[in-house]
C-alpha cells in the first residue's frame, strides 16, 4: 500500500506540474533554430544536401503563430550555397501540455542568389516537445513545390532545432 501512495503522488505531481510546460500565450515572441542534412548516391557518387535555418514568430494566438525568417541551403561543402527568405504560419493543435504538435506552412524565397526559379510552398506537419516552459526541441516534416515548376521539383524534408519562447 506504502509503494501505491508513493506511486500515486508522483503522478499526481507530474499531472500538476503540466501547466509548467505550457508553451505559447498570446502576444509570445518565439526563436527558433533548425536544420536538416541528407545524404544521396547516385551510382557511384555520394552527394550531400543540408539546410540551416533561423527564424522568429509571435504568436497572434495561442495556437496560432506568424513569422519570417532566414535559412542556408547548400549542396556539399557549401559549394552550391543559396540564401532564403521564408514566411510561416503554424497552427498549434494544444494549449498547455509538454507536447504540442502543429500543422505549418510557408514560402521560402531566394534572396542570393535571386531567382524566381527556386520559390517553394511547403506544408506539413511537427511537435515542439517542451523541456521547459520556455524551450522546446522541435521537429517537423514537410512536402514543398516549386511555385513555378510545380511538377519538376518536389520536396520532402525533415528538420529538427531548438526553440526559445519569450513570455510576456
Amino acid at each position: 500500500m506504502k509503494r501505491f501512495l508513493i506511486v500515486l503522488t508522483m503522478v499526481a505531481a507530474l499531472v500538476s506540474t503540466a501547466q509548467l510546460f505550457a508553451q505559447s500565450e498570446t502576444g509570445d515572441k518565439e526563436v527558433m533554430f533548425n536544420g536538416s542534412y541528407s545524404i544521396t548516391k547516385s551510382g557511384d557518387d555520394w552527394q550531400g544536401f543540408g539546410n540551416i535555418a533561423f527564424g522568429l514568430g509571435y504568436f497572434a494566438t495561442a495556437k496560432t503563430e506568424v513569422g519570417f525568417g532566414t535559412n542556408i541551403s547548400f549542396v556539399g561543402a557549401f559549394a552550391d550555397t543559396t540564401f532564403n527568405g521564408n514566411f510561416f504560419l503554424r497552427y498549434h493543435f494544444t494549449e498547455g501540455q509538454k507536447s504540442a504538435p502543429y500543422f505549418l506552412v510557408d514560402a521560402y524565397i531566394p534572396v542570393h542568389p535571386w531567382s524566381t526559379d527556386s520559390i517553394y510552398t511547403r506544408a506539413g506537419f511537427g511537435v515542439k516537445y517542451y523541456i521547459k516552459r520556455n524551450v522546446a526541441f522541435d521537429f517537423h516534416a514537410t512536402y514543398g513545390l516549386s511555385v513555378t515548376h510545380p511538377g519538376n521539383f518536389g520536396q520532402i524534408a525533415n528538420e529538427f532545432g531548438l526553440v526559445y519562447v519569450f513570455g510576456k
